[in-house]
Formats: structure tokens, C-alpha cells, sequence
């Protein structure tokens, strides 16, 4: 689903204001990593991106010769995975399995970040989400406009704040790997769990815990151009500009602030 919305104000005939607004909040997901291949119908996940965007801007008609003109906008989205709605075990079928007791994980099945993931060599099945990322935007613009003769002046600057927050998903329910092919169906009320033991277990991993950390990103930027009419069909675009980029490297993290 998606919003729109705008004003447009001539609040007198010096001053002109916008606003703008939108929204995604999307109830379709689109599948995050179906590959195809060896891959079980539940062995990829969902991906949801839904965020928000305000815009407005100001024209100042300060003189005939002189405008000035802000505009500011701020937005944020967030992305994430889940399991997909398709294909995915009941958790109820999951707490009644019957594992082996060297192959039971602490804890079974299904959860809001993922699932077991078990691998057979022409098999894969289960599923944990990327890296969940929750950018922020803050943008403002300046521009002065300076009209003398054939001369077209414009002096202006922008700031534009990139914070993003990132989690490096856990994966608690851990995921096995095997060294042999068995019949594998946990959708199917009366599958042998216990016939794990016989597609000889090899290695189980599991990272832990969730690893939350922000990036920042600051960027300035300064110019002046004039825009100088020669004669008619001809014109002479002349301009300087510097940007600046702050806060890009995360000189001040270090392993004790690693939580």
C-alpha cells in the first residue's frame, strides 16, 4: 500500500510553500533468495520495505533581482525478513518432533528470525534472514539566486545525514549439516525425525548473539555558479563547488563497545 499527499501555498506574492508526503507500507512481500537448485520450498524468506517521506520547500521573492529558496526533506524506511508465509512447518507440528537427543537444538523449529537449517548433500532446508537495516535521511538545501544583467548568479549549500541502523542477525537455532541424503519432510505429521541419526551429522554452527551497530554518514556541500548569457543561442556556465564527507569510518569503535 502506498500514500501520497501534497499542499502548495502562495502564501502571498513573495512567499510560495510545498509539502509533501509519502508512505510504502507494503503488505506484498517478494521472496528473499530462492535460488532454485538444491534449495527446499522453505528455504528462502520474505523481504519487507516500507518507509516514510516528508518534503517541503520555501521560495523567498526577496527583490526582482533576488530569490532564495530552502528546501528540507526527512525520510526513513526499514527492511527486513521473516519467514516466508508459504511453505513454512507449523511451530505446534515442530514442538511435537521427535528428535534424536544428540540432535536436538535447545530450541525447535520456527521463530520470528528463522528456523533450524538442516543440509544434505542434494538438500536444503530451513532459513534465516539477512542483515536488518533501518536507514535515516535529514536533507536541507539552500539556494540564492541573484539576477544582474546577462549574469545569472547562485550561491547555495546542503547537508544531507545518512544514520543507518544495521543487525547482524543471530541464527540461535543453529543448522546442521549431513553427509548423507535421507527422506526429509517435516511438513508430513508422521515423519521419522529420529532418521536423522542416519544421514550421518557432520558439523553444527550457530552464531549468537544479534549484533546491532550504526553507521553514519554526513555529507556538506558549498557552491557558486554564474550563469552568463553571451549573446543569444550562446551561454557560459562557470561554477565552483566542495564536497565534504564526515563521520564515514568508524574510527571510534572498538572491541570493548562490541555488544
Amino acid at each position: 500500500n502506498s500514500y501520497f499527499g501534497r499542499i502548495d501555498w502562495q502564501i502571498n506574492p513573495r512567499h510560495t510553500f510545498f509539502l509533501r508526503f509519502f508512505e510504502q507500507n507494503p503488505s506484498i512481500f517478494y521472496c528473499l533468495g530462492c535460488a532454485g537448485g538444491n534449495n527446499a520450498a522453505f528455504s528462502s524468506g520474505d523481504t519487507s520495505v516500507r518507509g516514510w517521506t516528508w518534503a517541503a520547500g520555501h521560495t523567498w521573492l526577496i527583490s526582482p533581482r533576488l530569490v532564495n529558496q530552502l528546501n528540507v526533506q526527512v525520510a526513513q524506511d526499514w527492511q527486513s525478513s521473516l519467514p516466508s508465509a508459504f511453505n513454512t512447518p507449523s511451530q505446534a507440528l515442530l514442538n511435537n518432533a521427535s528428535f534424536p537427543a544428540n540432535l536436538r537444538p535447545a530450541n525447535v523449529g520456527v521463530s520470528s528470525g528463522g528456523s533450524t537449517i538442516y543440509s544434505f548433500p542434494s538438500l536444503k532446508w530451513g532459513f534465516y534472514p539477512g542483515t536488518q537495516f533501518h536507514p535515516f535521511y535529514q536533507e536541507a538545501v539552500e539556494a540564492l539566486t541573484y539576477s544582474l544583467n546577462r549574469h545569472t548568479f547562485k550561491f547555495g549549500g546542503s547537508i544531507l545525514n545518512q544514520q543507518r541502523k544495521t543487525q547482524a542477525v543471530a541464527t540461535p537455532l543453529g543448522s546442521w549439516t549431513f553427509a548423507k541424503d535421507i527422506h526429509f519432510n517435516p511438513n508430513d505429521p508422521n515423519f521419522d525425525w529420529a532418521s536423522l541419526s542416519a544421514a550421518n551429522p557432520t558439523k553444527w554452527t550457530t552464531t549468537f548473539p544479534t549484533i546491532p551497530y550504526t553507521d553514519y554518514n554526513v555529507l556538506y556541500g558549498f557552491y557558486a555558479q554564474d550563469e552568463w548569457k553571451l549573446k543569444t543561442g550562446l551561454t557560459l556556465n562557470l561554477g565552483l563547488r566542495y564536497d565534504l564527507q564526515t563521520k564515514i569510518w568508524r574510527n571510534s569503535l572498538y572491541r570493548s563497545e562490541e555488544r
